[in-house]
């Protein structure tokens, strides 16, 4: 189930908020099978997720955007009302497209902060800040668009929960640092 209440202040401000209730019955889980102790993939449990989101976007003249938004979940086992693993209670992204020349090139910063999350061995992956920004032209050349992108632009050290045994020994597995790409999108007309 989903509320969602959009409003728009003339043409350059749109707000929403929104709440939530998903409920997931059968869902896929690995467990072992107690007969001979082997891992199987089962329809077996049921998890609810509930919460809300509020967002806000902010376009100017210039040809410039603004977004925010903030979300609270909580996500639990309906069976046994633990929280569920790897599901961050809070999530928040703010970022903004500015025009830098006559709208064919773009300057793009984002910042995204992801909330700590429960591992499966019982700690915490700790939250964490990531900032990406990319600059994107358009027509460089006749029918050629191209960005460039660099995630993580300050090299931000985070860990995201593992998935347990047999899979990752680990309760946490470290993130990529800094890393860039490159996107060249050609159309033939």
């Amino acid at each position: 189930y989903e509320l969602i209440y959009e409003r728009y202040f003339g043409r350059q401000l749109r707000t929403s908020v929104s709440a939530f209730l998903y409920r997931i019955h059968d869902l896929i889980s690995q467990i072992t099978d107690p007969a001979d102790n082997l891992l199987q993939f089962r329809n077996v449990d049921h998890v609810e997720a509930k919460g809300g989101e509020f967002e806000v976007e902010k376009a100017w003249q210039n040809g410039a955007r603004g977004r925010a938004s903030y979300t609270l979940q909580k996500a639990k086992d309906r069976t046994t009302g633990m929280v569920l693993t790897n599901s961050p209670e809070h999530l928040a992204k703010l970022g903004a497209v500015l025009p830098l020349r006559a709208q064919r090139f773009f300057v793009s910063p984002e910042a995204q902060y992801t909330g700590t999350r429960k591992t499966v061995g019982g700690g915490h992956a700790g939250a964490y800040t990531v900032v990406n920004v990319t600059v994107l032209g358009r027509e460089v050349v006749r029918g050629l668009d191209a960005s460039f992108t660099v995630y993580n632009l300050f090299d931000r050290a985070y860990a995201d929960p593992g998935a347990g045994p047999p899979q990752h020994i680990q309760d946490t597995i470290a993130q990529d640092g800094r890393n860039v790409r490159l996107q060249l999108t050609y159309r033939f007309n």
